[in-house]
Parts: C-alpha cells; sequence; structure tokens
C-alpha cells in the first residue's frame, strides 16, 4: 500500500508540474543550447494559426500544440467548457453503472428482491453513484492545469459513448442474440458470453467510437457537445426516475402467477396406446451410483419390471455439448469423429445429428416430441425441420428455458409458503448491490469485458447467494416431478418422445427425507463409506448432495413408470434411461485408481426396457457407451440403419475423449477403452496418436 501511495503522489506531482518541465525545455531549446525534437520557438508567420494567433512550421507541431494546448493558452470560457464537458461525461459514465442499469433490473423484477429493503438498495446504489463521481472528477481536476486537459476530455468523451451504445444497441451479443432471461441474478438459456468474435467486435467498435468522437470534437462547437452531455444527463436522470417510481409501486405488490403447464406439455407429455419410444436423459447422473441406489431403495427394483441396467457404460466425452450429439446420432458424431472428417463447423454437423434422426422417426410414422435439446438452439432446429422436412405438425420442440413447470409444481405440491419463506429468509441476508452493479458495469462494457464480469454465473462483485442456486434447482427439478402428474394417453399415432430432465445435474438441494422437497439446508443421504473419499482432482466440483438428486430422479421415475403401467400402455412402451455423462464422484473409479477419476465424467447411466419386457430387473455387465442410443432407436423402430450389437462384439473398444470449452472444436486427452470401464489397465492414453493421425482406424 505504501508503494502504491508513493506511485501515486509521484505521478500526481508530475502531472501538475508539466507545464513547468516543459516551458524550461523550450526555454532551454530557444537558446540553441541543446538540439530539441520540438521548437517552441515562433515559425515563419501565417502558416498555421491557432485561436491564440500563435503561428507554427509544420502541420505535426499544429497538431502537437492542438491536442496538448496549455490551459494557460486557452481562453477562460473554452477552459471552463472543457472542464463542463468533462464533468457531465463522468456523470453520466456513473450514472449508467450505479443507477440507470441497476435500477432497471430491479424494475423487471422486484419479487427477485427483499421488499424490506428496496430503498436501502436504491439509496446505496444512487450513493454509490455520488462517491464514484465526487472521486472521478477529484482525480481528472488535477489535469485540468496541464497540458493533457483536451485529451482527457477526449477520452472521457469516447468511453461515455461506447457505455451508451453497449447499454442501448448491443445488449446481446454480437450477432445481436440474447443472453437469456435474468431470473435470480442468472441468465437463464440464451446465447453463450464468451466468443472468439468479441475482441474484434469490440476493437472495430472502439476504433469507430474514437473515430466518431474525433469527428464531434473538430466539427461541433465545444458548447454544442456540452449540450449533448447535458441532454444525454437529463434523459438518463428522467428515465432512471421512472425506473424508481416503479419500483416504488411495486415493491409491495404480489404477482400471482397461473400455474399453467407450458404450451407445449399436452403434446410433449401424451402418449399413444398403440406403440411409445421414450427416450430420458438424467444429466450428470453417474451410472455406478445407481448400485447404490438400488442397496439402500430395494423398492425400486420393483419398479424397474422389464428393465437391464447396464452398470459398464463410457461416457463419449466430458460433457453434454459433446456427448449429446453422438448420443441421439450416433458414432459418426462424438468429437473425435467429426475432428476425423471434413466438416466446417462442429456445431452444424451437431443440429444435423439431430436432425437426422428426427428425420427417419418422423418418416417412420412417429409423432415426435423433443424437451431439453442442449447443445442445440430450438428455434434454429425447428427451422431446419421446417426447411426440410415436408411436414412437421406432428413435430414438437419445447424450449424450457422459455416456458417450464416451476408454478405448476409448486401448486401442485402446495410448495408456495415454504418456498417463499426461504426466499425471504435468504433475501434478508443477502446484499444484493454488489450484483447489481456488476449488472451496470456488464451492459456498459465491450464484451471482452462483459466476459469477465460474469464467469459460471457469477458476478464479479456479488457474494455468492444460495437463493439463486436453490431457484435453479426448483426449476430444474418441476419438469420430472410433473412429468407423472400431467401425461395423458391421448396421442392417435405413435410416439417417439427425447426428453432431457436437469433434475440430477448441479445444483443439487433435493431433500430425500422430506420427500424429495427443494431445501437449501439438506443433507446427503450418500452412505458414509463413500462420504469419506476425497476425490484428489475435483475437490470444488464434487458435492455428496449430488447422490440426493440422483435418489430422487429415480422416484420420481418411479412413479411415472407406475403410471404408465396403470395407464396400460407399459407394455408397448421401450424406454431408454441414461446420462449424458457422469459427475466427478465415480466411487468405483477412484477406489481403483489411487483416489483419481477415469478421464473426466465417463462413468454414465443406462437403463433399457425393450417393447413387452416382463422379465425381473437385470444387471448386465457389458461394455456399452451412451453413444448407443442411436443403434436402440433403430432397433425399436425398425429401421435399417447401422446396427451395432454390443452383446456380440467380442474385445470391443470405445473412445473417451476429454475437451475443453471453447469455440474451436478440440480434444485435450484420447483414450482407448476396453472390458472394464472402472479398470486403470483398460484405459490407454493415445492422444498424442490420435493427434498425429487424426483417424482411429490407424491407431493399434
Amino acid at each position: 500500500m505504501a508503494y502504491t501511495f508513493s506511485l501515486v503522489l509521484v505521478v500526481w506531482v508530475v502531472l501538475n508540474n508539466i507545464n513547468l518541465f516543459l516551458h524550461i525545455y523550450a526555454i532551454v531549446c530557444n537558446q540553441g543550447t541543446t538540439q530539441c525534437l520540438i521548437h517552441f520557438h515562433p515559425p515563419p508567420p501565417n502558416r498555421y494559426k491557432y485561436s491564440s494567433n500563435k503561428n507554427y512550421s509544420s502541420r505535426w507541431s499544429f497538431l502537437l500544440y492542438s491536442v496538448f494546448t496549455p490551459y494557460k493558452d486557452l481562453d477562460s470560457k473554452t477552459y471552463l467548457t472543457y472542464r463542463n464537458i468533462s464533468i457531465f461525461a463522468l456523470l453520466n459514465i456513473f450514472f449508467l453503472i450505479f443507477v440507470f442499469s441497476p435500477f432497471a433490473v430491479y424494475s423487471s423484477d422486484v419479487s427477485q428482491f427483499d421488499p424490506s429493503q428496496t430503498f436501502q438498495t436504491l439509496g446505496g446504489l444512487f450513493g454509490f453513484f455520488l462517491l464514484f463521481s465526487f472521486l472521478g472528477i477529484y482525480t481528472t481536476s488535477f489535469f485540468y492545469h496541464t497540458r493533457l486537459l483536451k485529451l482527457g476530455v477526449y477520452g472521457v468523451s469516447v468511453i461515455l459513448c461506447i457505455g451508451l451504445v453497449y447499454t442501448f444497441v448491443l445488449v446481446g451479443d454480437y450477432a445481436r442474440n440474447s443472453y437469456g432471461i435474468l431470473e435470480h441474478f442468472v441468465f437463464q438459456g440464451g446465447t453463450t458470453i464468451y466468443s472468439t468474435y468479441n475482441k474484434w467486435f469490440d476493437i472495430l467498435y472502439c476504433s469507430i467510437a474514437m473515430l466518431l468522437c474525433a469527428l464531434m470534437f473538430y466539427y461541433l462547437p465545444l458548447v454544442r457537445i456540452k449540450q449533448v452531455f447535458m441532454i444525454i444527463s437529463i434523459f438518463l436522470f428522467c428515465y432512471a426516475s421512472f425506473y424508481f417510481v416503479k419500483i416504488s409501486l411495486m415493491s409491495h405488490h404480489k404477482h400471482n402467477i397461473s400455474p399453467v403447464p407450458p404450451s407445449y406439455s399436452e403434446k410433449l407429455l401424451a402418449f399413444s396406446k398403440h406403440k411409445n419410444i421414450l427416450v430420458l436423459v438424467l444429466d450428470a447422473f453417474t451410472g455406478s451410483h445407481f448400485h447404490i441406489i438400488l442397496d439402500q431403495n430395494p423398492k425400486l427394483r420393483e419398479s424397474l419390471l422389464g428393465f437391464t441396467y447396464y452398470d459398464n457404460t463410457l461416457a463419449t466425452s466430458n460433457n453434454t455439448q459433446f456427448n449429446t450429439p453422438a448420443m441421439i446420432g450416433g458414432y459418426n458424431y462424438t468429437t473425435l469423429s467429426i475432428l476425423q472428417s471434413e466438416y466446417k463447423n462442429h456445431k452444424d454437423k451437431w443440429l444435423e445429428a439431430f436432425f437426422s434422426t428426427i428425420a427417419m422417426v418422423h418418416n417412420s410414422d412417429f409423432e415426435v416430441a423433443m424437451y431439453g435439446i442442449d447443445p442445440i438452439d430450438p428455434k434454429k432446429l425447428q427451422k431446419t425441420l421446417v426447411d426440410k422436412l415436408p411436414q412437421t405438425k406432428n413435430i414438437t420442440i419445447a424450449d424450457p428455458s422459455v416456458e417450464n413447470y416451476v408454478q405448476p409444481y409448486i401448486a401442485h405440491y402446495n410448495l408456495g409458503s415454504f418456498f417463499e419463506k426461504t426466499f425471504n429468509q435468504y433475501k434478508k441476508q443477502y446484499n444484493s448491490i454488489g450484483g447489481l452493479i456488476s449488472i451496470g458495469l456488464f451492459k456498459a462494457s465491450p464484451y471482452s469485458i462483459r466476459a469477465r464480469i460474469y464467469t459460471n454465473d457469477q458476478w464479479l462483485f456479488a457474494s455468492d447467494n444460495p437463493a439463486n442456486d436453490f431457484s435453479l434447482q426448483i426449476r430444474y427439478f418441476s419438469d420430472i416431478a410433473m412429468f407423472p402428474n400431467l401425461s395423458t394417453t391421448s396421442a392417435k399415432t405413435k410416439t417417439f418422445k427425447y426428453i432431457k430432465s436437469l433434475s440430477t445435474h448441479w445444483p443439487w438441494y433435493l431433500d430425500v427425507s422430506m420427500g424429495c422437497i427443494p431445501n437449501i439446508e439438506t443433507k446427503s443421504q450418500l452412505p458414509s463409506p463413500y462420504r469419506e473419499i476425497n476425490v484428489q482432482e475435483y475437490q470444488k466440483a464434487y458435492n455428496n448432495n449430488h447422490y440426493n438428486n440422483e435418489v430422487c430422479a429415480m422416484y420420481k421415475v418411479s412413479l411415472w413408470l407406475e403410471w404408465m403401467k396403470t395407464a396400460r400402455i407399459y407394455d408397448n412402451t421401450a424406454i431408454i434411461i441414461l446420462s449424458d455423462h457422469g459427475h466427478y464422484d465415480s466411487f468405483k473409479q477412484i477406489q481403483n485408481n489411487a483416489g483419481k477419476q477415469l478421464g473426466k465424467q465417463s462413468d454414465a447411466l443406462l437403463l433399457v426396457k425393450p417393447f413387452g419386457a416382463r422379465t425381473p430387473f437385470s444387471v448386465n455387465h457389458t461394455l456399452m457407451s451412451n453413444a448407443d442410443l442411436h443403434s436402440m432407436i433403430c432397433t425399436f423402430i425398425d429401421m435399417p440403419c447401422q446396427i451395432i450389437d454390443p452383446h456380440n462384439t467380442p474385445n470391443r473398444v470405445l473412445y473417451h475423449s476429454n475437451s475443453n470449452f471453447e469455440e474451436n472444436l478440440s480434444v485435450e486427452r484420447v483414450f482407448q477403452v476396453t472390458d472394464d470401464i472402472y479398470k486403470p489397465e483398460n484405459w490407454k492414453d493415445i492422444t498424442q496418436k490420435f493427434k498425429q493421425h487424426k483417424n482411429l482406424s490407424s491407431i493399434p
């Protein structure tokens, strides 16, 4: 701290005495005692003129003097105008960040905040505006009596122009796509904030802003610029006042949201009495945990009549976006297969995986319903289907990020009072000012800076708020909790349903002891021998409560299966329950591999019930992959696509890859896996060979 203060003091002294240094330098040069790069003695008359009637010998010296004009060479009116422009620019910048944008977010949904702290929060934001405005004006005042006056005024003007455009115009990403709905300070759905194009767009626009501001200062009178900044100040103040009044009127008003299911629910949950195929994906369910669940919940076996549990199932990659295309489209759409093929955009290949399977099922006269199709944009898939398929009226693409089951779930289970009490408790403990300031800074910042303000669903200046995660948990669990209650047998033709639930995905707040109600104070039901296992590689990503969510998800699945039996559609329904990947808690791998995972999140769930299966629940140790889903779909719809029968494939070889989250598809590690996925000796690292050959078939 002492060194920082000393440095600031030295800089302040130098800047405040720069005129003295330049004056001495000019005197020395004029006396001819040294060689000077810039000559301050008068040039020949009438070459270039400035308002102070000084003349210059070159355009370069004229430009330098124009930009770095000493304040003493400005008349008092011009000097005051420059100073006032700087003050108005700073006020507008800080007003945008601390008042305007935070007030706008607050007014959009006051129910996310504690009503008893409304005016304290708004007053605190306004206080930060006053504090930073004072500090900004006071700090820049040291430059008023230096040659940096005009350059500094130009600089803050550029910053203001950038902030205004990003706040009001460039509100989404560079392609004008929305970041999604902001719910409990977390963006729900929408486009990613991180993109390789961000910095290039920022450089382009900021360069344009600098040029436009330069032209403005060159062509417009200073008085006009000051008036423009005054008008901006008045506009922002009036607009923020409107938000303040709106917040005041709504702060004590309770919203009654109708518990109506989403508009797509009827088609999504309508089964046929003739034939149905249900694919249920439970995100991040660690496959080997199912043995533990069965040990603790033996009655679950009875509900899984006809099911086979494949307890040796490998995920093709480490996360949702890399596994899902392979699951729905088959092995041609694994990350490794895409990298080996000729492709321009891997996202097009992902879209192709979904489209090809939907088209195949649709052409077999199935009514298709898709729910939760990450990483594909539902609108883009819908457009592709309309463009390429002759009839799409029997295809439903649901978007849970737009409509969800939260309100029907809360109403059906009578949880409104409990959730309201929970949220109010944490709203009082949590100060939302830091989050609101972060949002204000986010909206006024270029894209490349936004990516550093909001990372991993966390705002830069916001403290951890459990209520945000709790809100996500309610939404993620609400769908699978409502499926048994809203399903019907009203479909007129055979159906195919691909449904992905995030009920087993982070965050994990389901309370098994309370009947699987979301509870922020929940305790893990994982047996103690497993709780004591230390995950060396991913301690922050590991949470014992993950097991709770898996238990609760299977409990709701069992209720859904019982409904199917009661509705007499169980026998004519083929069901596949699987996960896109596991989590960092494959205890079987950890115990066998000195406390470390094999691959990343490679332990997947796979439960299969064919049509008419009535045999008791069984376990099969055959080496499987979640990418075998595509072949199973082909089998169930009697289509002659490339069928892979793992049961008749001796010495089967599978591949698992780890990829980073980035725009350009790449792999970090590649493994060749045989036999038992839980034994380290069956994992062979072929990363270097794959990167050299780019062809799995050529790797021995």
